[in-house]
């Protein structure tokens, strides 16, 4: 590989490694928070670390149910929204307020109204 390839091959894996940093930066839980150090002489002996998947899966889902919860009582409490469960606001009302928010970027917002379609369902 001449030397201008090369430079071209170092600056792509320094860009994709950036990436991939943020990448990690971004994401609130990873299923490498939960690995737990252990003295193990092989992988396929070691037992500490099965199920680090459904152990970080149930953190997510705990810390997302969370953000709607608190963007919800921030939404009664503030702003006097309330009404989630009046039966004259249609599923097809709903469906279009979740698109709406959609465009706006919050998925907070956007799991909620998919919250709210979810229990007329």
């Amino acid at each position: 590989m001449d030397h201008e390839a090369e430079a071209y091959q170092n600056e792509r894996c320094a860009e994709w490694e950036y990436e991939e940093r943020q990448t990690e930066v971004a994401m609130r839980v990873r299923e490498d928070d939960f690995i737990v150090p252990c003295a193990c002489r092989t992988p396929g002996e070691c037992t500490h670390n099965h199920g680090l998947w459904k152990i970080a899966l149930d953190k997510l889902v705990d810390q997302f149910a969370d953000a709607m919860k608190t963007k919800l009582t921030e939404k009664a409490v503030y702003d006097g929204k309330t009404g989630w469960d009046d039966p004259a606001w249609t599923p097809e009302q709903i469906t279009q307020a979740m698109r709406d928010h959609i465009d706006k970027g919050d998925p907070v917002d956007v799991a909620n109204f998919a919250a709210f379609l979810w229990n007329r369902q």
